[in-house]
């Protein structure tokens, strides 16, 4: 709850552009208490945010909402991005990314359903000394990740995806994940551009509620302090701070989150095999689910693999052996 209270909505209410309705989708479980907090948290956005817990986050779920919300434009398109609950935009994210939707509806190509895009420049933020547990699960080796920020580039990471799709072929920022994501909207006939800028965009924050391996950027570290990321980022610099000196309090969720994702992947599994049993469904989509579920089914085996090989949780301290 701290994360979102200090990285992602003040993040959101600094944008430049204010102009875009945020939905927060949450486990239907979630504690009555952070829940409260939660609403709390989106007042100030005057109604332009709202939590979901009764509905699926996928992307007929998104084009659902907005429907009802009333976002789809006169034209029949639909503009979705994508930001997790614990990173932050540059203040101009939103209003740039506007100006690209505005500028390619001037001059898009006729035969184009919509556009998607990203903006590859961004930074990667260590936030606090942590022992890679990743490589500690894999390898047995214990390694240390410093504190550190580093420019890191990737096209469609989960917290740049952009869309803006008409309605002859919907899609949604959560239409296909990350790794995947410029492929699948130019096989459903978009454009699709990777933007270079000379400034981040974006700010991946790595924690020990992290889901993937803390360190992926390679370029070196570079020096910005906190009042900096803020100033950028829209930060609520006191609240991160608060957060920063929890750092060596703050426990690992690795067993939390190998369960969750093997429960991803096990709906992921099942949904496309429903599909795929569609006795109408044309060739080449079936092959295309085929190829998606055979992904999955890799990703499931080595999950479970790492559950059933889960170290214990590493000890506080320091070092790389």
């Amino acid at each position: 709850m701290l994360l979102i209270s200090a990285i992602t909505a003040p993040s959101l209410l600094n944008q430049d552009d204010q102009n875009f309705l945020w939905a927060i989708f949450t486990d239907p479980e979630l504690p009555p208490a952070i829940r409260s907090k939660l609403n709390e948290l989106l007042e100030p956005f005057a109604g332009r945010a709202a939590v979901y817990d009764d509905r699926p986050y996928n992307s007929p779920t998104l084009l659902a909402l907005a429907k009802e919300k009333g976002a789809i434009g006169t034209n029949g398109h639909l503009f979705t991005a994508r930001i997790d609950d614990d990173d932050a935009w540059s203040r101009k994210t939103v209003g740039m990314a506007r100006s690209q939707v505005n500028r390619w509806s001037g001059f898009s190509d006729p035969a184009a359903i919509g556009l998607g895009f990203t903006f590859e420049c961004g930074l990667e933020w260590i936030m606090y000394d942590m022992v890679d547990v990743d490589i500690l699960q894999r390898t047995g080796r214990r390694v240390t990740r410093p504190a550190t920020l580093r420019p890191y580039r990737f096209p469609f990471l989960g917290t740049s995806v952009f869309v803006f799709s008409g309605q002859a072929r919907p899609m949604s920022a959560v239409s296909a994940g990350h790794a995947r994501m410029g492929k699948v909207l130019a096989e459903h006939d978009h454009e699709v551009e990777v933007i270079d800028t000379a400034a981040p965009m974006w700010l991946y924050c790595r924690h020990k509620q992290a889901e993937s391996a803390l360190q992926k950027a390679r370029a070196p570290a570079i020096g910005m302090s906190l009042e900096q990321l803020a100033a950028t980022f829209g930060l609520d610099a006191d609240l991160t701070a608060k957060y920063l000196a929890k750092g060596t309090a703050v426990p690992y969720v690795l067993v939390k989150r190998i369960k969750r994702r093997r429960g991803e992947l096990l709906f992921r599994m099942k949904h496309l095999q429903r599909k795929m049993d569609d006795p109408s469904l044309a060739v080449a989509d079936r092959r295309q689910l085929g190829h998606e579920h055979e992904e999955v089914v890799d990703e499931l085996e080595e999950v479970s693999k790492d559950l059933l090989g889960l170290p214990d949780e590493p000890p506080a301290g320091s070092g790389e052996q």
